[in-house]
């Protein structure tokens, strides 16, 4: 979990350098540019477009379970990696939230 934890810190850190971080309280405003939101199921932290998540980004779930990949319009969309609190994992493409397969 320890070396998940770095991958996705070092990951980000490295994407963010090209991305300009939103800025403002007013994450509907938020576009192209990389940054964090929290919401009553979680925490994002990735790239936004027109204030959707929208990019590359990672949802960390208040239940312990986390998310890692792609989104369109606050959807997970595309190849993605769910991992549950549990350990167990589910890795493929998604398509407007719903996971299709590998």
């Amino acid at each position: 979990m320890k070396i998940l934890f770095l991958f996705l810190i070092f990951t980000f850190t490295s994407l963010n350098v090209f991305a300009e971080k939103c800025k403002g309280n007013l994450k509907q405003n938020w576009n192209n540019c990389f940054g964090t939101s929290n919401s009553w199921y979680g925490t994002y932290i990735g790239y936004f477009k027109d204030g959707k998540k929208d990019g590359k980004g990672t949802i960390h779930f208040y239940n312990g379970d986390t998310f890692v990949g792609e989104f369109r319009q606050d959807k997970k969309h595309g190849p993605g990696k769910f991992t549950y609190s549990s350990g167990e994992t589910s890795s493929g493409i998604w398509e407007d939230d719903l996971f299709i397969g590998k």
